[in-house]
């Protein structure tokens, strides 16, 4: 059982046409922080998903929230190089980071020129960490058309509101390619990929998994196939996930060079449910008639599929609900898949009034991996 002390407060968490406000940096964290262990689980299970709070030294200050965590997994460098349309303009690429639930940014850093339209950087991710991110030309101090509309675009008039990658071990570069930009559409050589989901162990099919490739997202077909089009010539990675989390993310890569690409595999591991076990601490002006709850990116936690750019934002309506066993502590107990790195947050009474930090900005988002000591 772990415990810990939370601060709260209330405030509306902006959309993404208006969540242009300052925040502070991500590198402060709590004095104490509650976090949780699922019982009765192997201490050598494999641990995938959730963003990085680690800094580095190409991240530029952001005037958008910048979600606090208080994560102790471990991080390691990724290198991420895009290659951007012709008709890029002189501005500054950068790399936008998401939080995995919420349209919320986690960072937001610029990309050095390396000459022939490719851009990159390097930044610590955590590791086996299920990332959300994008590409865009936002200089950070402009709100709010810019931060929306300069951003990559696919098809004819689609904006890309994310793109997914499962950091796994081994794997310390990302090639992308943006199709086009939203704000300054161009033509662009467009293929089909097709392939399968199955399970990695007796290779059913899996039904219903969202399929991400170069940020156009689609969902699994009963057989487990999948199709998605209007992809760019260039490397690509299709990731997948079950919002439910019986499965752990998948992922495999592949590439478009002068025709449509066939055949992929995508396999998922299986898992189980196991009962983690929850115990915080409360501040002592915790009202005794409001429900203390848990939010989290899986359907376990409160995940729901929403707005586009926030497919799983938690649902206050759904969300765990803690029991009081005092005026200042509260106890659940919670299902979650083994060897899932768990990413999230304490609210009080909605998903409006969430846990801050210590210095009373954004929401905190905590971290955890099932199974883990």
């Amino acid at each position: 059982m772990r415990a810990g002390v939370l601060t709260f407060f209330v405030a509306l968490i902006a959309s993404l046409a208006v969540a242009c406000t300052s925040a502070a940096s991500t590198e402060d964290s709590p004095t104490q922080t509650p976090t949780a262990t699922a019982t009765n689980v192997p201490s050598t299970t494999p641990s995938p998903t959730v963003l990085s709070s680690t800094p580095t030294p190409t991240a530029i200050p952001s005037a958008t929230p910048v979600p606090y965590s208080d994560s102790s997994v471990p991080t390691s460098p990724v290198t991420f190089t895009v290659r951007v349309p012709d008709n890029t303009p002189d501005e500054p690429i950068y790399l936008r980071l998401q939080t995995i639930d919420d349209h919320l940014e986690a960072g937001h850093y610029q990309m050095a020129s390396k000459g022939d339209g490719l851009y990159s950087v390097t930044i610590y991710l955590e590791d086996d960490a299920l990332v959300r991110y994008m590409y865009d030309r936002w200089i950070g101090t402009t709100c709010c058309e810019d931060r929306a509309n300069k951003i990559e675009g696919v098809l004819d008039d689609v904006p890309v509101f994310y793109r997914l990658f499962h950091h796994t071990t081994g794997i310390e570069k990302i090639s992308d390619t943006v199709a086009t930009w939203h704000d300054l559409r161009t033509d662009y050589e467009r293929y089909t990929a097709t392939g399968r989901v199955v399970d990695s162990v007796t290779g059913e099919p899996i039904m219903d998994a969202e399929v991400s490739i170069n940020g156009i997202h689609t969902t699994s077909a009963f057989d487990g196939s999948f199709k998605v089009e209007g992809l760019p010539p260039g490397e690509h990675r299709v990731v997948t996930r079950m919002v439910t989390g019986h499965h752990l993310p998948g992922q495999t890569e592949f590439t478009v060079v002068d025709g449509d690409v066939s055949g992929i595999e995508v396999q998922m591991e299986p898992t189980e449910l196991v009962p983690v076990r929850f115990t915080v601490d409360l501040p002592e002006n915790t009202p005794l008639d409001v429900d203390v709850q848990i939010g989290g990116a899986l359907w376990q936690l409160g995940a729901r599929h929403g707005i586009i750019n926030s497919p799983l934002h938690p649902n206050e309506e759904v969300m765990p609900r803690m029991e009081r066993v005092s005026p200042t502590r509260a106890v659940a107990t919670v299902d979650l898949p083994l060897g899932t790195n768990i990413k999230y947050y304490y609210t009080i009474g909605s998903d409006l009034v969430a846990e801050v930090d210590e210095l009373g900005n954004n929401r905190l988002f905590r971290t955890f991996v099932v199974g883990d000591d």
